[in-house]
């Protein structure tokens, strides 16, 4: 269970606020810089003014200034801004005007040097001084930053934006956030953070799982150190519950300021009564400097639950070896045919809903006969937008079809819970996606990317795409980009477009329900989705939709009512054989990474990246009942056939051409390339297609994530430092921050390179050995034929490493044009990052109008 930080008296007192706003912003626009101000020598050169004018088309006469806001506690907001009419600016631009950005300053002295813990909640960023810190956009309160701090004055600039997809849409917008600040104790070298503990829960007396991991976070200012032991104790001390550490060695360091998941198994001989303390505690040792240091514990609730009756959480290491959940629940009849089995309902929630919450857990009418594996609705970077790609394997079916990942040693062979969870192994492809929400747009983006998985959709109150939610209007930068650049960027993001994709829901039983009147994910959103997928198959009426009138956007029973029952029942016990039935369908896509097989053709590479890629397929019969398949391709270099439908076809024409249909075998891809007709080619060795993509795609790809900072520079290690923290804050995970001098070759894991060949020796040797006509010096940026030579120039691009991981390398011809490409580092979804960019120095307050190429 997640605990809020506890709230203590804020250190130091910070209770008279100046503000300074409201100005425009765009949704996902502020890591682009696109801040007005810096037009004018940016906040850190702007003084309070009582007299002092801005330009600000947000506000009645175009200009705002400064006012001042008394904070209570650890709370500041809302802020006010009277010469703004939230609702006449609403008449051009809907709500997405109430997408603000406002600057809060104060300034506070200390008596002496001191360390803090610190963090920010609900902004994206804010300074310490001129140290650049990321906030914790979603209220999680897990992470905080450590900060040491000189003797003498200091200086708070806070960024605050509205984001009406995290603080919704209400008129006048209510912007508040929050401050985190604790002074560290010098004796205590590092802390287990609590809020960052993820055990499995009790089943019938015994773990439902052996994988565990606690964060711990460094907070000593120069020594790396390194956890050696875990001990777990209970108030019960006739039962011994073991703990062993997964990770050892250089590998496992932790470096000052940094947080990291530690990864742990535990065992226990005896069975764990009710009557066990549900409160564990847990202890943590660290070694620094070859002397160890045992930590004050820390405490976890386990939960004792019944399979039969209990959703339940289980454990299993992922793709970065990080240790993930889910929640599974089981059916109301345990027993079925091994032959004939059920298929999971995978269930997704919305944002800022725990997954393991009961509130969510239990909304949820339980099925007759098919198992619920409720996920953790983002592990990649952000808390309300789903990214699964290739990782759908990991959190749909990687819990049930690695039963050892699953249970370990920990479920006797007796229990009815392994019995079944055994038994889902054997179908780990049949699923119904649902969800609500953000869930519901997961659900659709499940149905639409990974169809051949899907037996049926059931989605409620789920909206389109990110840019339908809360429109891009707003952007800055808009008014400054070139259309064609600023396309190129858009496609990055095209990929999450569910609209986009809904050709790839024919043949899939959808029922869509939202109430009449809700009024955060409007109707018209699940109105749009039946209206095309109803296009597509020729049907008016081919989804099903409800409409409530009078409810909202949640209600008691949403997801446990007559109608979710029998639509889930009805495909429960007749599931309906898509592939098989499909006749006339397309194929649509843009990212093979993130796509799966439709009507069983798999799209391994499209001719042009980020261009739209389709497949028409038309399966006619003879009076002999031979089939023959007419393809018709659109920028498709490459695809195959899955074994499922290798038997259907004895004939196929693929844009005219004829294809053996005896050539096609598992392994063999038909290809095409430029002036030549289509032929079978076997898999490239070496080639994979899901490292390939945007750079977020690195969070996607298999292995640990490794930052490779140059030594000595202490400005480069506090952007490691920003990126592992949030890929700990927004995606779970866990990242290894380390110098060249610390290794001699590379490792095989993600890599991000911070500086270019002459500040990071491992960045030349990488770049040395690298296919790339990116060339990087101090003097300038070198792009094909292309160079980048003006002051404030930064480049962020990615290349393929070995054959299933990726490397971003991001560098600058000075230290200005490093930050502004570190700034492109995705954090969260909806971030338009191509698979390179150069950066430039207008992007402070252009945004992506300061982009000078990509």
């Amino acid at each position: 269970m997640q605990k809020p930080l506890q709230k203590l008296d804020p250190m130091p007192k910070l209770s008279r606020w100046q503000i300074l706003g409201p100005f425009p912003a765009g949704m996902r626009e502020q890591d682009f810089g696109a801040d007005p101000l810096e037009a004018y020598g940016g906040i850190h050169n702007i003084s309070y003014s009582e007299t002092a004018r801005y330009p600000s088309e947000l506000s009645d006469g175009g200009l705002v200034g400064w006012q001042m806001l008394e904070s209570h506690g650890s709370t500041v907001g809302p802020l006010v801004f009277p010469s703004t009419r939230w609702s006449m600016n609403q008449l051009a631009l809907g709500w997405a005007v109430n997408q603000f950005q406002a600057w809060a300053v104060i300034s506070f002295s200390l008596e002496r040097e001191k360390s803090f813990r610190v963090q920010f909640h609900s902004i994206g960023d804010f300074y310490i001084d001129q140290d650049l810190y990321s906030g914790d956009w979603y209220n999680l309160k897990t992470t905080a930053h450590v900060v040491h701090l000189a003797k003498g004055e200091h200086t708070l600039r806070v960024r605050v934006v509205n984001e009406i997809r995290i603080f919704g849409g209400s008129t006048p917008p209510k912007s508040i956030f929050e401050y985190f600040w604790e002074e560290i104790e010098s004796s205590i070298p590092a802390i287990a953070i609590e809020q960052q503990v993820n055990m499995p829960d009790i089943i019938d007396s015994r773990f439902a799982g052996h994988l565990c991991s606690i964060a711990v976070q460094n907070v000593l200012q120069k020594a790396d150190l390194r956890v050696v032991a875990i001990q777990i104790t209970t108030q019960s001390t006739d039962i011994a519950i073991n703990a062993s550490l997964r990770n050892a060695g250089e590998e496992a360091a932790i470096m000052p300021g940094q947080i990291r998941q530690i990864p742990f198994s535990i065992s226990t001989v005896e069975k764990l009564p009710p009557t066990l303390s549900s409160i564990f505690i847990i202890h943590v040792t660290v070694e620094i400097h070859n002397e160890n240091h045992t930590l004050p514990g820390v405490s976890f609730e386990i939960h004792h639950k019944k399979a039969e009756n209990d959703a339940f959480r289980i454990t299993f290491e992922d793709q970065d070896k990080s240790i993930q959940y889910a929640m599974v629940r089981s059916p109301k009849t345990l027993t079925f045919s091994p032959s004939t089995p059920p298929p999971i309902l995978v269930a997704l929630h919305g944002a800022g809903v725990e997954t393991s919450s009961p509130w969510w857990t239990g909304a949820l009418s339980r099925s007759e006969k098919a198992w619920a594996s409720l996920l953790l609705l983002i592990r990649l970077l952000d808390r309300d937008e789903i990214e699964y790609a290739h990782l759908i394997q990991y959190y749909v079916y990687r819990p049930f079809t690695q039963p050892e990942e699953v249970h370990g040693d920990s479920i006797g062979t007796d229990q009815v819970c392994l019995m079944s969870l055994e038994l889902l192994m054997l179908w780990s492809k049949i699923c119904i996606f649902e969800g609500h929400s953000n869930g519901g747009q997961g659900a659709w983006y499940l149905g639409t990317h990974f169809p051949d998985r899907a037996i049926a959709v059931f989605a409620a109150a789920g909206y389109t795409k990110i840019q339908d939610y809360v429109p891009f209007t707003g952007w800055i930068g808009g008014s400054h980009s070139d259309p064609w650049l600023r396309g190129i960027l858009e496609s990055s993001i095209a990929e999450y477009n569910n609209d986009l994709h809904v050709s790839n829901l024919a043949g899939i039983p959808i029922h869509a329900l939202m109430g009449g009147d809700d009024d955060n994910v409007p109707p018209l959103h699940t109105r749009k989705y039946a209206r095309l997928a109803n296009e597509y198959v020729a049907d008016p009426e081919y989804v099903k939709v409800t409409e409530v009138p009078g409810e909202g956007h949640w209600w008691n029973k949403i997801l446990d009512n007559e109608i979710y029952s029998t639509f889930i029942e009805q495909h429960v016990e007749n599931p309906k054989d898509v592939i098989n039935e499909l006749e006339d369908f397309t194929v649509t896509l843009i990212n093979p990474s993130g796509s799966g097989s439709k009507g069983g053709i798999f799209v391994e590479q499209l001719s042009t990246p980020y261009r739209l890629g389709r497949i028409h397929v038309k399966i006619v019969k003879d009076d002999q009942n031979v089939s023959t398949w007419y393809l018709t391709t659109n920028n498709i270099r490459r695809f195959r056939f899955t074994d499922q439908v290798l038997q259907r076809f004895s004939n196929i024409r693929v844009d005219g051409s004829i294809i053996a249909s005896t050539s096609l075998h598992d392994g063999v891809f038909l290809e095409k390339s430029d002036g030549e007709d289509w032929k079978t080619v076997t898999h490239v060795s070496g080639l994979d297609s899901t490292n390939h993509g945007p750079l977020h795609r690195i969070y996607e790809s298999r292995g640990p994530l490794v930052i490779v900072c140059p030594r000595g520079n202490d400005y480069y290690y506090h952007k490691a430092l920003q990126i592992a923290h949030d890929w700990n804050l927004y995606g779970n995970g866990d990242a290894q921050i380390i110098m060249p001098a610390e290794l001699g070759d590379l490792p095989n894991a993600n890599i991000v390179f911070l500086g270019g060949p002459e500040e990071n020796e491992l960045t030349s040797m990488f770049l040395r050995d690298s296919l790339s006509d990116i060339s990087i010096t101090k003097q300038e940026l070198r792009v094909g034929g292309h160079i980048y030579s003006t002051r404030g120039s930064g480049i962020i691009f990615h290349q393929l490493w070995r054959q299933y991981h990726m490397a971003i390398i991001i560098a600058g011809i000075d230290q200005e044009g490093f930050t502004s490409a570190v700034q492109l580092m995705p954090k969260r979804t909806g971030l338009i990052i191509s698979d390179w960019v150069v950066t430039g120095p207008n992007m402070k307050w252009q945004g992506v109008g300061g982009i000078q190429a990509a």
